[in-house]
Protein backbone atom coordinates (compact mmCIF):
# COMPACT_ATOMS: atom_id res chain seq x y z
CA UNK A 1 0.00 0.00 0.00
CA UNK A 2 0.76 3.80 -0.73
CA UNK A 3 1.37 6.05 1.75
CA UNK A 4 -0.19 9.40 1.41
CA UNK A 5 1.96 12.20 -0.70
CA UNK A 6 3.09 15.11 1.90
CA UNK A 7 1.30 17.75 -0.20
CA UNK A 8 0.05 16.79 -3.30
CA UNK A 9 0.09 20.02 -6.09
CA UNK A 10 -2.22 20.55 -8.91
CA UNK A 11 -1.91 22.51 -12.03
CA UNK A 12 -4.99 24.44 -12.94
CA UNK A 13 -6.24 25.27 -16.31
CA UNK A 14 -9.17 27.51 -16.95
CA UNK A 15 -10.97 25.29 -19.62
CA UNK A 16 -11.11 22.39 -17.31
CA UNK A 17 -12.37 24.19 -14.04
CA UNK A 18 -13.10 21.19 -11.61
CA UNK A 19 -9.50 19.05 -12.29
CA UNK A 20 -7.55 20.92 -9.96
CA UNK A 21 -9.87 20.48 -7.15
CA UNK A 22 -11.44 17.13 -8.11
CA UNK A 23 -7.62 15.21 -8.42
CA UNK A 24 -6.85 16.35 -4.72
CA UNK A 25 -10.10 15.73 -3.27
CA UNK A 26 -9.65 12.19 -4.35
CA UNK A 27 -6.18 12.03 -3.05
CA UNK A 28 -7.83 12.83 0.03
CA UNK A 29 -10.22 10.40 0.09
CA UNK A 30 -8.62 7.61 -1.54
CA UNK A 31 -5.89 8.06 2.00
CA UNK A 32 -8.52 9.11 3.81
CA UNK A 33 -6.64 11.74 5.26
CA UNK A 34 -7.00 15.74 5.62
CA UNK A 35 -3.68 16.04 2.92
CA UNK A 36 -2.51 20.03 2.54
CA UNK A 37 -2.84 20.50 -0.86
CA UNK A 38 -1.75 23.56 -3.35
CA UNK A 39 -3.46 24.75 -6.88
CA UNK A 40 -1.08 26.59 -9.09
CA UNK A 41 -3.03 28.89 -11.36
CA UNK A 42 -2.53 31.50 -13.75
CA UNK A 43 -6.24 32.46 -13.05
CA UNK A 44 -6.57 34.99 -10.41
CA UNK A 45 -10.51 35.49 -10.36
CA UNK A 46 -11.62 35.72 -6.23
CA UNK A 47 -13.94 32.64 -6.87
CA UNK A 48 -11.33 30.18 -7.52
CA UNK A 49 -9.64 31.35 -4.93
CA UNK A 50 -12.79 31.28 -2.98
CA UNK A 51 -13.40 27.82 -4.11
CA UNK A 52 -10.32 26.70 -3.39
CA UNK A 53 -10.56 28.00 0.36
CA UNK A 54 -14.33 26.03 0.79
CA UNK A 55 -11.28 22.96 0.11
CA UNK A 56 -8.85 23.94 2.61
CA UNK A 57 -6.68 24.51 -0.67
CA UNK A 58 -3.74 27.00 -1.25
CA UNK A 59 -3.64 28.49 -4.36
CA UNK A 60 -0.66 30.37 -5.91
CA UNK A 61 -0.45 32.00 -9.10
CA UNK A 62 1.23 30.99 -12.20
CA UNK A 63 4.23 31.88 -12.71
CA UNK A 64 5.02 29.94 -9.03
CA UNK A 65 7.52 31.06 -7.45
CA UNK A 66 10.39 29.20 -6.00
CA UNK A 67 10.55 31.12 -2.50
CA UNK A 68 6.41 31.43 -2.61
CA UNK A 69 6.85 27.25 -2.90
CA UNK A 70 9.36 27.09 0.10
CA UNK A 71 7.71 29.05 1.70
CA UNK A 72 4.22 27.53 1.92
CA UNK A 73 5.80 23.79 2.50
CA UNK A 74 7.99 25.35 5.10
CA UNK A 75 4.70 26.78 6.64
CA UNK A 76 3.46 23.13 6.47
CA UNK A 77 6.45 21.42 7.82
CA UNK A 78 6.46 23.78 10.83
CA UNK A 79 2.59 23.16 12.09
CA UNK A 80 2.78 19.55 11.04
CA UNK A 81 5.86 19.74 13.58
CA UNK A 82 3.53 21.66 15.88
CA UNK A 83 0.87 19.06 15.85
CA UNK A 84 2.94 15.72 17.18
Amino acid sequence: MFSPPAAPASAFRSSNVLAGFSAIISLREKFGVHLPAILATADRGHDRKDSAAKFDIRVLDKLLKPAALRALLTQWRILEGALI
